[in-house]
């Protein structure tokens, strides 16, 4: 017997208890939310009463929990402390975030770093750069500010694994802030004893002649993610590649209307004579100067063997450039239309965050099941392009299923194959672009609610994407969900009666009409699409929060960004 406060802390080296870090911090407005808790902006209190400066914390519940229409998994207590060690050993510098201490109570983790104001790169580069355009100097000093946080890893043997736009903040909304490099959570270090003992070490030698260790877990986002991870057997340098592409998006913008043709091209496994073509080939690529390309060839390199390392692509005339550029920026041009493609997917990010919380949300487990069935078929299915080689077919069919995505107007399609209609136009509503229907719709945003809130419900569900730790309703801890569970725990009971007594030819009927055919179950309010009480709660959330992120982007049990805004 004993109380939870006697039990040993998840983390080495606390400050304190949750009353120690209240004491000493004034907790003020929520920034974002991730997988496993909320991120709040904070104040050192100060003698004379004021606030001191901001600071970010990251308030993590430890027991599993319930929100977003969503089962999460509870935290893994090494994956905490691993990300916590990555932390101090960066220190914070070399543009990655720093850690400020670490407080842990019976029921919270309580991790405070450094506040990034300006936000992540696409929000940051829309706000700062919006009027006199992003210039080639900008470009030059957040490549060489983010090489520089890469190469810091490296040195001590780190792996961040999911470098990516959203996982690089800004110190501030000026121009010119410092990059802060963020999210650890799926990272993983050389000397920790535990990923060690995992599985046998084993080495990689370059082509350079350096001997580098060789990791086999799988992590990170589909477009941004290396051939070798894929392979799963990568180095340090899926790091490089990923922050290459990171510095495609920052010229280029998010390719959304041509998304797996530029992942095709990236990924494309036979080496050109000439890179730099290449990479001027990509979606959207604007004009840039030759040292440019020079630099990202040196990134993307498909074999990574050949690739540089971080610290040698410092070395590049690209990345001095804004060191010796004149101050008054006359020597450096503005880069064509980078700015207006990063609010335009600001925009677009939230369109598919709040169709992926609609869907599942209104549609029930049978149809979610259908959709999710329908998409993997057209994922599965073979190119409309005509490949002369038969091995060029299979690659781009296996670039398929690596990025996971289809277009936008192909999920309505799908949608009007099941008779949801009026599912089609909630959607539509809240599109802020007629061209949203040529977007790609990463799947992986959708199938995360039926991979946590269906897993124990569907014995025929097998989950693409990893959840090692699926939790039933009964593990829940997150009373400010508890409401949105009833609702679930209703519309499973509607469901089961839906499946005991409907045909099989008319399990795909939409909400109202599997209401009018059964009845309303005793006890249970009725829910419809167009008035009741679901749809009323999930129209008010949407429109009440039109900036917030919806439903979440990961499906893969880690604690996620320590600052990260969602």
């Amino acid at each position: 017997m004993g109380c939870n406060s006697s039990k040993p802390a998840l983390v080495s080296d606390i400050l304190g208890d949750g009353k120690a870090f209240l004491d000493k911090y004034a907790v003020d407005r929520v920034l974002g939310e991730g997988e496993f808790g909320v991120v709040k902006l904070i104040h050192e209190k100060q003698e004379d009463g004021s606030d001191g400066p901001p600071l970010a914390c990251k308030m993590l519940r430890k027991g599993a929990q319930f929100k977003n229409n969503t089962l999460y998994s509870a935290i893994k207590p090494k994956v905490l402390k691993l990300e916590c060690k990555i932390l101090r050993t960066l220190a914070g510098k070399h543009c990655n975030v720093g850690l400020v201490g670490v407080y842990e109570s019976p029921s919270m983790i309580y991790v405070v770093t450094e506040f990034c104001e300006g936000g992540d790169m696409y929000k940051y580069v829309a706000d700062a750069y919006h009027e006199d355009g992003l210039r080639t100097e900008d470009i030059s000093r957040i490549s060489f500010q983010l090489f520089d946080a890469v190469a810091h890893c490296a040195k001590y043997g780190i792996i961040h694994r999911d470098i990516k736009p959203e996982n690089i903040m800004f110190a501030s909304k000026n121009k010119g802030a410092p990059l802060k490099l963020i999210d650890f959570g799926s990272g993983t270090m050389d000397s920790d004893e535990e990923v060690i003992e995992e599985s046998a070490p084993t080495t990689c030698e370059q082509v350079d002649g350096n001997i580098l260790r060789q990791f086999t877990t799988f992590a990170g986002s589909a477009f941004y993610i290396s051939p070798e991870m894929f392979q799963r057997k990568y180095t340090c340098k899926t790091d490089v590649w990923s922050a290459g592409v990171t510095i495609f998006v920052l010229v280029a913008g998010y390719p959304s209307m041509a998304l797996q043709a530029a992942f095709n091209q990236l990924q494309n496994h036979k080496e050109p004579e000439n890179r730099v073509e290449q990479l001027k080939q990509l979606p959207n690529m604007p004009e840039m100067p030759d040292e440019f390309f020079d630099m990202l060839s040196c990134a993307l390199v498909y074999r990574h063997k050949k690739r540089n390392d971080a610290r040698s692509i410092l070395d590049c005339e690209f990345i001095k450039m804004h060191k010796s550029m004149d101050v008054s920026r006359r020597d450096t041009s503005i880069v064509a239309g980078a700015t207006f493609r990063h609010i335009q997917m600001r925009e677009y990010q939230q369109f598919e965050r709040t169709i992926s919380t609609l869907l599942a949300t209104v549609l029930n487990r049978s149809l979610l099941r259908k959709v999710l069935k329908s998409i993997d078929a057209l994922i599965a299915a073979s190119p409309e392009d005509h490949f002369e080689e038969s091995a060029m077919r299979l690659e781009a069919t296996a670039n398929k299923e690596r990025l996971q995505v289809i277009t936008v107007q192909e999920l309505y399609s799908i949608l009007q194959e099941l008779g949801q209609e009026q599912v089609i136009h909630l959607c539509k509503e809240h599109a802020k672009n007629d061209t949203y229907e040529k977007y790609a719709y990463h799947v992986a945003k959708l199938r995360q609610f039926y991979t946590y809130q269906d897993i124990d419900l569907d014995p025929e569900s097998r989950p693409t994407s990893p959840a090692e730790n699926p939790v039933s309703a009964k593990d829940v801890d997150d009373s400010r969900g508890r409401m949105l569970k009833k609702v679930m725990e209703q519309r499973s009971k509607r469901d089961a009666l839906i499946d005991e007594t409907q045909d099989t030819k008319n399990s795909g009927s939409n909400l109202d009409d599997t209401q009018h055919s059964i009845g309303k179950p005793k006890g249970l309010p009725q829910h419809s699409v167009h008035e009741g009480n679901l749809w009323d709660t999930i129209r008010k959330a949407l429109d009440k929060a039109p900036n917030e992120g919806i439903g979440m982007t990961r499906v893969n049990s880690t604690p996620g960004g320590l600052n990260k805004l969602r």
